[in-house]
């Protein structure tokens, strides 16, 4: 069983779309685990993934569940410690993400779970474990609608029922809870309809 701890830095959440369920999303993730085959590396060496995974490393297979059209604008695989064999795989995403759920019974006071879903593409639980990582942050700015009011990551195993071979899979969401900016709607629908009314 190997353990892979999972980081990530959202740097911006936009176009919440209720209607089709998705969200446009910049942001980082970081893969760490510890692999006998780099101890004795030079520390920050980089590394090429295909070539080492081709010289015998342990590659975790890792995949977003929830991508409706994820561009990786960029990679990186370095030796973290060359004592232990720890390494850190950072990807940089950008693209469009589906919401896993989304309630509008209180619109427009409403507060969304945006989420990211990580699992591994065909290593099951016994094989890769995934936990969170202390590393992790949110740099979004209030904008357009929408307002980052919180985050946070939680575990998961699959649902064996979902698997068409009945196996489990570890599962790991990076949760951004948003808030929508209710002042437009406030102001310009519920007061002038409240002054009708009356």
């Amino acid at each position: 069983l190997r353990i892979v701890r999972v980081g990530y830095k959202v740097n911006w959440v936009r176009e919440v779309d209720p209607r089709h369920a998705t969200f446009r999303c910049d942001f980082k993730l970081f893969y760490y685990w510890k692999d006998e085959f780099f101890i004795g590396r030079k520390k920050g060496q980089d590394l090429n993934p295909h070539t080492e995974q081709a010289r015998g490393a342990f590659w975790p297979d890792l995949m977003i569940a929830n991508e409706t059209e994820l561009v990786v604008t960029h990679e990186q695989f370095v030796v973290k410690n060359p004592k232990t064999g720890e390494v850190k795989f950072s990807q940089y995403y950008r693209g469009t993400l589906s919401m896993v759920n989304m309630s509008l019974s209180h619109f427009p006071f409403d507060v969304q779970n945006l989420r990211i879903c990580v699992k591994s593409h065909k290593m099951t639980i016994d094989e890769v474990e995934l936990e969170p990582a202390n590393d992790h942050a949110i740099e979004h700015h209030s904008r357009h609608e929408w307002d980052v009011v919180g985050h946070c990551t939680q575990a998961f195993a699959t649902n064996p029922a979902h698997s068409t071979q009945a196996k489990v899979y570890s599962s790991l969401h990076v949760v951004i809870l948003v808030k929508r900016e209710d002042s437009w709607y406030v102001w310009n629908i519920l007061v002038p309809n409240a002054l009708l009314v009356l």
